[in-house]
């Protein structure tokens, strides 16, 4: 009969199973379901999509005065140079050094925001950029360019797709000229990599500001204050700009609008080319803006996140493509700073120290959630694939003591033996009969004896 204490024991397998196959299917679903949900993009960028804002440290760079240009006024860096006390008789102009001014605070920032189009599949960027001199009184007087950006990527792979939008805003004295360019297909990375970078992928990065996608060169293998992360590196240009944007911002039939005309007249110079360079011709030659930049990107190899950013940039004027890979090749870009002729813009700028630290924070939250799903899915299928197996054996342990007890009952046996010592007690009873059996008959052999002798 059955006692009170064996009822834990009869529901121990059922516990065991029933745990068991909770760990392991919440094993399997953890890495299989719960990873590839945390593995995509957020809709939202900040807490409350209230964006995130990483701003470069301050440095000391070489920046070109439009203002001062068009009122054909020495900037006050300049001011003292004889060159720049009085115009060129025959041509009226000043020479460009004359509002190029060198030493200059620069510092640069990019806000980003989650938009729409959003939903389970794709999220969008809307970034706003600005690089200005912090010499002047206010932002708008010392911004140098900026842009907003809007771009929609798939979610999983950071893909772009669909098209995208850019807002120039190239003319600092104007910072009202803000005409979009047309909507355009573009390919390339930008605000986020793919998770599980890899140094062996083909990466390429997009640059706004030549409206394309450059490919990234794989350098090293890096950790990042514990974050495991990987180096590329890309060159872009020299560019020349007037030529990029003037094809994007031409609508579909071909014309520019009052605003993009005054966009395109920050890459363009119709000045006489002894403005340019002393000893140069006092006819009208263009000059245009070229762009080049050396970018270095270190990206968190789990999330495809950017840790570091550091690029070094110049805009510099020539008239045409020779002549802008004469100067690169000639490493006037670096050389010729001390005393710029045809710098526009000049910076070496870094991601600060604190939004690096906020952004690799941010990384090992995202790491350590990831890490905790996968690691967690693992541990609790295993657990509960023990679990199953220690539940089974209970089951088989019980099923035969159960047939044991079947078979004693069935046969007459005592149920506190093992067969082996129920088949030694039965002999011994077996013997033990025969042996009075034995006695008995020899008693009634003696007993017929004596009578035959009677």
């Amino acid at each position: 009969m059955a006692t009170p204490s064996d009822s834990p024991k009869k529901l121990l397998p059922s516990i065991l199973a029933g745990v068991g196959a909770f760990l392991l299917v919440a094993g399997i679903l953890l890495p299989t379901f719960l990873v590839p949900r945390l593995s995509i993009a957020p809709l939202a960028v900040g807490p409350g999509n209230s964006g995130n804002t990483h701003t470069t440290t301050t440095v000391e760079g070489t920046a070109f005065d439009p203002v001062a240009y068009r009122q054909q006024k020495p900037t006050a860096g300049n001011a003292d140079r004889p060159e720049c006390k009085q115009p060129n008789p025959a041509t009226w102009r000043l020479p460009m050094f004359c509002f190029i001014d060198t030493r200059v605070p620069l510092s640069s920032r990019t806000t980003v925001f989650g938009a729409e189009p959003a939903n389970d599949k794709v999220n969008t960027y809307q970034a706003g950029y600005t690089l200005w001199r912090k010499d002047r009184k206010t932002l708008e007087d010392g911004i140098i360019t900026s842009y907003v950006d809007r771009v929609t990527t798939n979610r999983r792979t950071s893909a772009p797709t669909g098209e995208s939008i850019i807002y120039p805003n190239a003319d600092p004295a104007n910072p009202g000229a803000n005409d979009p360019i047309k909507p355009f297909q573009r390919t390339g990375y930008q605000y986020k990599f793919p998770y599980n970078t890899s140094l062996d992928s083909h990466y390429s990065y997009f640059d706004p500001f030549v409206l394309q996608s450059i490919p990234l060169t794989p350098v090293r293998e890096t950790v990042v204050d514990g974050v495991k992360a990987l180096e590329f590196k890309q060159v872009v240009g020299p560019t020349n700009l007037y030529k990029v944007w003037e094809k994007a911002l031409r609508d579909d039939h071909g014309n520019l609008s009052f605003i993009d005309k005054l966009t395109l007249s920050a890459y363009r110079f119709n000045e006489p080319e002894s403005v340019w360079k002393n000893g140069g011709s006092d006819q009208v030659v263009p000059y245009y803006a070229y762009y080049y930049k050396e970018r270095d990107l270190v990206i968190s190899q789990a999330t495809g996140q950017i840790l570091k950013k550091h690029e070094y940039f110049q805009w510099f004027a020539a008239k045409n493509e020779d002549a802008a890979r004469s100067y690169l090749h000639d490493n006037g870009m670096r050389s010729g700073l001390d005393n710029p002729t045809v710098t526009l813009v000049e910076a070496d700028t870094t991601l600060s120290k604190k939004d690096t630290e906020d952004v690799v924070a941010d990384e090992k939250s995202t790491y350590a959630l990831l890490q905790g799903a996968t690691v967690g899915g693992w541990v609790m299928g295993g657990v509960g694939l023990i679990l199953l197996v220690l539940g089974w054996f209970t089951v088989v342990k019980r099923t035969r003591e159960w047939d044991r007890i079947t078979r004693a009952v069935r046969e007459d046996l005592p149920l506190d033996g093992d067969d082996d010592g129920a088949g030694h007690d039965s002999a011994g009873d077996d013997s033990a009969g025969d042996d009075n059996g034995n006695g008995t008959r020899a008693g009634d052999s003696t007993g017929d004896g004596e009578g035959t002798a009677r």
